[in-house]
């Protein structure tokens, strides 16, 4: 990918870098690759739809443009190499299951307001 410096120049005002460098957090470099590449794969089926669906035949600009929908949309699905094969898991249970942790709390207010005051 020749052009590909170009292509994040051009994209990145239209990106949150931040997010997308918080949700690749412990990915290892082979790893940003594959996320990058599954990125610029959404980005181009996306760009081929808008310009099928298209009504002018006005010369549109043809490079390529990363949006945060694409990195979005690579990260659905995509597991690091680092957690493939581990099974994990999630559970059921809300805060609200477990009993009691209400009426502890209002039981300890006072004491809280006491030691404070």
């Amino acid at each position: 990918m020749s052009q590909g410096s170009d292509v994040l120049k051009k994209s990145l005002p239209n990106v949150d870098t931040v997010m997308v460098a918080s949700e690749t957090e412990g990915f290892l470099a082979a790893d940003i690759k594959a996320f990058v590449e599954r990125t610029v794969h959404e980005g181009a089926i996306r760009s081929i739809k808008k310009r099928m669906n298209s009504t002018t035949k006005e010369e549109e600009d043809k490079t390529l443009k990363l949006i945060q929908a694409d990195f979005t949309k690579a990260r659905e699905g995509f597991v690091p190499s680092s957690l493939r094969g581990v099974k994990l898991q999630s559970s059921g249970v809300n805060w609200s299951d477990i009993g009691g942790t209400v009426k502890a709390l209002i039981r300890v207010i006072p004491f809280i307001h006491t030691t404070v005051h």
